[in-house]
């Protein structure tokens, strides 16, 4: 049976973070283009509620949360979702 290469996808990575507002935070994610990316926020790492899901420029997306320093921790996580 002949092997076949097969290609991972790149993950999306943080590149950095900005206040915005009294509040809010920006995220900073580097892409690949024509990955669907979805961005998940989280404050107890257990449940994950959906920040974010656009296509990826292969570029640095930024991806804004006005909660972002609102009140509890918050931690985050982006990856790039499967194709269907």
């Amino acid at each position: 049976m002949p092997l076949r290469a097969t290609q991972a996808a790149v993950q999306p990575k943080f590149t950095g973070v900005s206040r915005v507002g009294p509040a809010g935070l920006e995220l900073s994610i580097q892409t690949e283009a024509g990955k669907t990316i979805r961005v998940e926020s989280s404050e107890d790492l257990k449940a994950w509620a959906l920040l974010a899901r656009m296509p990826g420029t292969g570029g640095i997306l930024r991806v804004p949360d006005p909660q972002g320093i609102a009140g509890t921790v918050r931690f985050y996580r982006a990856f790039t979702e499967a194709a269907p």
